[in-house]
């Protein structure tokens, strides 16, 4: 039995290790400046839900704590940037809904291999169209009610845009990599990638849709991030580069 009990205490040590040995990277994305106001859509009548208007997510910044939502970072692995993988495809599901008049979520993150289910939850028919590059073209009517499954098979070199093409305002992105490092700020500016490999330098690169973050603030200096990509190196635990200031200047809310 004594045998057994050290067997499963140096698998368990083992295991420790494992996991012990990945970094999360974590930054909060500020914005520099008075926060812009945020602007209301002119929907066409009868479209607007019962809760409120339908605001422009182009830009939206927290009043209080200035943080930027819906930037994005991933591990920068096209030419020029890190190597990583292979990995196994998660074969996951999300869902983009169609409801209140806009695109549910803004921002939306698969792994090649996952499938997109497209659902209209509104009281009229919508026409989503996803312009890949890698994989098939999305343009696609789906009725009130109905649904449409896309399967995004390989990454994606770029974010790609999602939009109606019978209610213009409607706009969201859509990111397919070939890893699972990358994350989209909340409400606050914060991000969070965990399971990044530790005592690696990784290439990491930046996107937001209202304009192009490459001049930050980071501990009251002022840094370049070429190309809207920076470099870490990583160690294990946690790596927080703290808050990010994003001149004021660099993103347009129009």
């Amino acid at each position: 039995m004594k045998y057994i009990v050290a067997a499963f205490c140096c698998l368990l040590v083992a295991a420790t290790n494992v996991r012990a040995e990945t970094a999360t990277l974590q930054m909060r994305f500020v914005f520099d400046g008075v926060p812009p106001p945020v602007n209301q859509i002119n929907v066409l009548p009868g479209l607007a839900p019962a809760g409120g208007p339908v605001l422009d997510e182009r830009l939206l910044v927290d009043p209080v704590s200035k943080g930027i939502r819906n930037v994005v970072v991933y591990v920068y692995t096209d030419r020029g940037g890190s190597k990583l993988g292979p990995f196994p495809r998660s074969d996951k599901k999300h869902r983009l809904a169609m409801s209140n008049a806009r695109f549910d979520p803004h921002v939306l993150i698969a792994q090649a291999g996952d499938t997109i289910e497209l659902v209209n939850r509104g009281r009229v028919q919508h026409n989503p169209v996803l312009s890949f590059f890698a994989n098939q073209p999305g343009d696609i009517q789906i009725p009130p009610g109905a649904s449409r499954l896309i399967t995004v098979s390989r990454p994606e070199p770029a974010p790609i845009p999602v939009d109606c093409n019978i209610h213009a305002w409607m706009h969201a992105y859509v990111f397919v990599l070939d890893h699972p490092f990358v994350a989209c700020s909340d409400t606050e500016g914060n991000i969070s990638i965990a399971g990044l490999p530790a005592n690696a330098s990784l290439t990491f690169r930046v996107f937001h849709e209202a304009g192009r973050i490459d001049r930050v603030g980071i501990l009251g200096a002022t840094t370049d991030w070429p190309r809207s990509r920076f470099n870490v190196d990583l160690v294990e635990g946690v790596n927080d580069l703290g808050d990010i200031l994003v001149p004021s200047t660099s993103l347009q809310s129009n």
